[in-house]
């Protein structure tokens, strides 16, 4: 029976870090540490209060003032740039939960991923690391999805640079998948789109596993082929040009739709689909109704909205329903 489990910023919320959801980033927000992102946001926002904000609303206004629609009929203002960076090193603090010599995994998603079938496939939503950690640091001796999980990290895991002849396994291997449909925190490319590592992701969990240097890499560090500096893959729920801006992106997506079309069971952990988020809603619609298969529907989370949201998309009345990550996993 082929799971595919999906993990929304909830996901992250119940988890042994409790990071924060998209509309609390910035209940805390120091705005001496990032005074070009403050007066952006007091500029740009002056109706909302900035504690009240979410976090995503700002990157995608800021993605389009730099290179959506709105750049097209003015120059792009330097302090919109800075607080572009400025935001991204935000994100880049809230969720690197420290301190990186401890341990960095979860003990629930830690739980979930060592019930887990070869076949099963994980797509998140969120830009953090908490699933990539406890991948990492499983309690078992086993191998991740029948591969070692160095391996899988380097090759398809996460679809950042494929050593094989063939790089998307054929529609009959059926090995599961790590996919991360928004970017990650720990992810960066060139924006050069002449320079050969614009079609390649770096992430800095494959620096410190293959390297005798931890150093890592932040926004800016320049390109090994071009010089460009390079930039973080933080993505919106509005992907707009994102495909065409982030070219990888589109083999994630591609083996996304592929492994719900394939799901005996959706599992929806901590996820919200809001209205926002119309690429993620078409390609659950789609890929569901692309063929008759009848799927099983579980749901853990807390909220009936985001609950009556996912019954109304996946068309089910009842599902089997968690009020929370840890109710889940103790069914397990």
């Amino acid at each position: 029976m082929k799971k595919v489990y999906l993990f929304g910023a909830g996901a992250s919320k119940g988890s042994d870090h409790q990071l924060p959801v998209m509309d609390e980033f910035f209940h805390n927000f120091p705005p001496g540490k990032y005074p070009s992102l403050h007066q952006f946001l007091e500029r740009t926002f002056p109706g909302t209060k900035i504690p009240s904000m979410n976090i995503e609303d700002v990157i995608t206004h800021l993605e389009l003032s730099l290179e959506g629609f709105g750049a097209r009929w003015r120059w792009v203002e330097m302090d919109v740039a800075k607080a572009h960076r400025e935001c991204m090193d935000f994100i880049h603090d809230q969720l690197d939960y420290p301190p990186r010599n401890n341990n960095r995994f979860c003990e629930i998603h830690r739980k979930i991923l060592n019930q887990c079938s070869p076949d099963d496939t994980f797509i998140t939503l969120n830009y953090d690391l908490v699933i990539d950690h406890s991948l990492r640091f499983r309690n078992d001796t086993r191998s991740f999805f029948g591969q070692n999980y160095e391996k899988r990290l380097r090759n398809i895991v996460w679809g950042l640079k494929f050593d094989e002849e063939e790089p998307i396994p054929p529609a009959g291997k059926r090995e599961g998948f790590f996919l991360k449909l928004h970017g990650s925190l720990d992810w960066h490319y060139c924006p050069l789109e002449s320079c050969i590592n614009h079609q390649q992701f770096f992430s800095n969990e494959l620096v410190s596993m293959h390297s005798a240097d931890k150093h890592m890499v932040r926004p800016g560090s320049p390109c090994p082929v071009c010089g460009t500096g390079i930039v973080p893959v933080i993505i919106p729920p509005g992907l707009g040009k994102s495909f065409e801006k982030y070219p990888k992106m589109g083999i994630l997506w591609n083996i996304a739709f592929r492994e719900i079309e394939a799901a005996d069971e959706l599992i929806f952990i901590g996820m919200s689909l809001p209205p926002s988020d119309y690429f993620l809603r078409w390609l659950l619609r789609e890929a569901t109704n692309s063929n008759q298969k009848k799927r099983r529907v579980t749901i853990a989370n807390n909220s009936a909205e985001a609950i009556d949201r996912i019954k109304k998309l996946m068309g089910v009345e009842k599902p089997a329903l968690f009020d929370s990550l840890a109710s889940f996993t103790e069914r397990l």
